[in-house]
């Protein structure tokens, strides 16, 4: 504990760290939603000191955090029944235990803020795409039967060769190039696919186009983009990847929407 007596901490944190105490014991503070509108800089500082009470848990620092905020509450409590000419000690103690739980969060979000990427992301909730084949190999036409021969060129090719371009051939070009670590193409055919379902062209592929839409610009580092797709597909439960999106770690997202990115 020693080490913390040199933590230096902003004006807002012990009374952030107050309403973190409150808001685990369930307790609410009418006007600390005030307070933040009113005061960016302390906004801020909550927001961060949200974003790692989950990183704590990445690094598993949960135990040390529940036993430090018990010692702290312990402390409070001592010091409001004593008198105030006795209560220096117990008062530098609870400064102590606050700069703790201020010192853990902080290197929770540390943690987590570095190890978070766009790249780590999309590597987690991309799966392949696997094209349901109902008449047998046989009758797959070149482009469908080089998707399941993932080769991946081939179908690029054969795409670029073709005249009459449908929402299948298109999406599955788009996986191709995702596949290849071509985000940006990616990014144009699968918008082509919903262009063409906005228009009324064709009316297939649309939610894997979305999903996928998603996750390349979050691959070509364009995450501002994402968000408000996955989002939309968050708020509809009848979305193909609905439980899929619900189940991603949005903090992680955040991150790298705050990261620009990357």
């Amino acid at each position: 504990m020693s080490s913390l007596n040199n933590l230096e901490m902003t004006p807002n944190s012990t009374y952030l760290i107050d309403q973190l105490d409150a808001s685990l014991a369930g307790e609410i503070n009418p006007e600390f939603e005030s307070d933040l509108r009113g005061n960016k800089e302390m906004a801020d500082e909550w927001n961060t000191l949200q974003l790692a009470l989950e990183a704590i848990h990445v690094v598993g620092l949960q135990d040390q955090v529940a036993a430090i905020a018990d010692e702290y509450r312990s402390a409070r409590v001592i010091t409001m029944r004593k008198p105030l000419a006795r209560s220096r000690p117990l008062f530098g103690t609870y400064m102590k235990i606050a700069a703790s739980i201020f010192l853990l969060v902080t290197v929770g979000g540390i943690y987590k803020y570095s190890s978070v990427s766009s790249s780590a992301f999309y590597n987690k909730n991309f799966s392949d795409y696997e094209l349901s084949v109902s008449r047998g190999s046989s009758g797959l036409d070149p482009l469908e039967k080089a998707y399941q021969e993932k080769n991946w060129k081939a179908v690029i090719d054969i795409f670029n060769r073709i005249e009459r371009k449908t929402n299948k051939s298109i999406f599955l070009t788009a996986m191709a190039n995702l596949e290849m670590k071509q985000p940006a193409h990616a990014i144009n055919l699968f918008s082509e696919v919903l262009k063409n379902n906005a228009t009324g062209q064709d009316e297939l592929f649309h939610d894997e186009s979305e999903y996928y839409l998603a996750l390349s610009y979050i691959a070509n580092q364009q995450t501002e983009m994402a968000v408000p797709i996955l989002e939309k597909i968050k708020a509809d439960k009848n979305h193909t990847y609905n439980q899929v999106v619900n189940n991603m770690s949005w903090t992680d997202l955040r991150i790298i929407e705050y990261k620009g990115g990357k």
